[in-house]
């Protein structure tokens, strides 16, 4: 059995696809939790990505087989708990399936037109028309090499795109609770400023910190800039 349900795969659709966060945007936001500078940065990878529920991964992929998302088990049951809270458009047969009932060519790919002919046609199941909404309100961004087509590929690149950029601004948020609460384990030397050095340190003190703690301190150090 599946995630949402037996042997059908499913797909759900975010209504809003948030704008990624690229490395040295990422890079300065671990500097400043990390070396105290204040949280300007952060704020600012706040307001580029809303970690609202509704920004969570939206298109996970459930079939038969038990394949969800992809990354460590703790990512995966974190994201899995609050896409329960918030509301989903199931799309019968995934989205290959519903682009397979819009594709009036069978191209396999999906134009502006080919969306509004069929959100113009009415009697659509809600899932189908909320998807093709969201799809067609972000068709430029989807649309990766500009062929005024999208398809399969370009969509679930999208959505890969946004769920990495999540797990990124989950871990900034985690990152700046451990400081907060193990600063002084981390600054060794004292002066208020954790370096780099510092955090590799620390994520190799199995003494001190336990693994999530340490693989949180592992990528915080390999991300910075």
């Amino acid at each position: 059995m599946g995630l949402f349900g037996p042997s059908a795969e499913i797909h759900t659709l975010r209504e809003t696809m948030p704008r990624a966060l690229d490395s040295t945007q990422l890079g300065e936001a671990i500097q400043n939790i990390v070396q105290e500078q204040g949280s300007a940065a952060f704020t600012s990878a706040q307001r580029r990505v809303d970690t609202s529920s509704q920004h969570l991964p939206a298109m996970e992929i459930s079939t038969a087989s038990g394949e969800v998302i992809r990354g460590k088990k703790e990512e995966q049951a974190a994201i899995i708990a609050a896409k329960a809270a918030q509301p989903q458009h199931n799309l019968e047969g995934g989205l290959r399936g519903l682009i397979d009932r819009t594709d009036s060519d069978n191209d396999n790919k999906l134009t502006r037109d080919e969306i509004q002919t069929r959100l113009r046609s009415g009697n659509l199941p809600q899932g189908d028309a909320a998807a093709l909404k969201t799809l067609l309100r972000d068709y430029d961004e989807i649309d990766g090499n500009n062929n005024d087509r999208i398809n399969h590929h370009e969509i679930m690149q999208r959505e890969r795109t946004a769920r990495d950029n999540q797990l990124n601004l989950d871990r900034l948020t985690q990152l700046q609770k451990l400081l907060a609460e193990r600063r002084k384990d981390i600054d060794r030397n004292g002066d208020g400023r954790s370096t780099r050095a510092e955090l590799a340190t620390a994520a190799d003190s199995e003494s001190l910190f336990n693994r999530q703690d340490r693989d949180l301190l592992d990528w915080a150090e390999d991300n910075w800039s």
